[in-house]
């Protein structure tokens, strides 16, 4: 009886400590994302995930959503760095099995994933190479989606690469058409300009 009232304190002292030192770790050291990352089965960049890739484009070009401002005030976690030349898009092959992940990242802004879905395109320009078969079945499952925009990128990166060229040139063109009727100006000027690249 009088060693039960000796470790009780203890572990009353433990167990907390213990939680404080794991919450602690998972802040500093962006362990969270690493856990996600491999229950969603991400691709690695740089020695990080997908998902922490995905919250980084997220800061880089739309901000914080008001939620994240919120547990960031009370958590004080590290968000991913905002960087003035931000890495994911500037055409690293090493790059590409995040991009074409997150090209297909339905909960993801379209803004983004239609960056990716371009920057998919950029190594392989430089490399002068051609679309490797993954690559190839994102884009043409890309050519499906409900976004026209999404649609629109990934048609023009399959001409780009003659690939699947009556099929994305036939979606470019809807798209355009539909821009051509759409009521705003801008949406016009847009459509027409788009005729140009299709032309070329």
């Amino acid at each position: 009886m009088g060693e039960t009232a000796v470790t009780l304190p203890r572990r009353r002292f433990w167990v907390p400590l213990m939680l404080v030192v794991v919450f602690v770790v998972f802040a500093k050291f962006d362990v969270h994302y690493h856990i996600i990352g491999w229950f969603r089965g991400d691709a690695y960049y740089r020695g990080l995930p997908t998902t922490y890739w995905r919250d980084s484009a997220m800061l880089q070009f739309k901000g914080l959503p008001p939620w994240r401002e919120t547990l960031h005030r009370w958590t004080r976690m590290p968000l991913p760095v905002k960087e003035d030349r931000f890495p994911l898009f500037r055409g690293d092959p090493d790059a590409v099995p995040v991009l074409l992940q997150l090209a297909t990242d339905q909960a993801l802004d379209e803004d983004i994933r239609c960056y990716a879905i371009r920057g998919i395109a950029f190594p392989l320009d430089r490399l002068q190479g051609g679309l490797a078969d993954d690559a190839k079945v994102v884009l043409q499952r890309c050519l499906g989606d409900a976004k026209r925009e999404i649609r629109f990128a990934a048609a023009q990166v399959l001409l780009r690469f003659d690939e699947d060229v009556e099929t994305s040139a036939n979606v470019m063109l809807e798209i355009i058409r539909q821009q051509l009727k759409d009521a705003s100006p801008n949406e016009r000027i847009r459509a027409t300009s788009r005729l140009s690249i299709l032309g070329h």
